[in-house]
């Protein structure tokens, strides 16, 4: 991946002053995206409402997967994405508990706010 220069294209983009949405994501999905293939559900599962929800992004994302598979890889998930508005911080977001589970590990959580303290 050092062929694709990818620091100095970052560096570049930086000393410009040029406003990005999602920041890194947008830098990594710009400069690798001929590099990347689809990963499986269960990498990058999304907090989902209800399965009904699940199976409409199958369909329009192509139906890549059977949506029995694509539930149980939301239901059992390697990596869990909490993506646009959806961030843990939000007490009404679907699998908050998973979040918070592994954030009471962290130094820097505290149990009374239930946020993190400042580094």
């Amino acid at each position: 991946m050092r062929n694709t220069k990818f620091e100095s294209k970052v560096l570049d983009i930086i000393s410009k002053g040029k406003k990005l949405k999602y920041h890194d994501q947008t830098l990594l999905n710009s400069n690798f995206k001929n590099f990347i293939g689809i990963f499986p559900p269960e990498y990058h599962t999304r907090p989902w409402s209800n399965y009904t929800e699940m199976k409409i992004f199958n369909r329009f994302s192509g139906k890549v997967y059977d949506d029995d598979y694509y539930y149980f890889a939301h239901k059992y998930p390697t990596m869990r994405h909490f993506l646009g508005r959806y961030k843990p911080k939000h007490r009404y977001i679907n699998h908050i508990e998973d979040w918070l589970f592994f954030a009471r590990k962290s130094k820097y959580y505290n149990d009374k706010a239930d946020t993190f303290k400042s580094l």
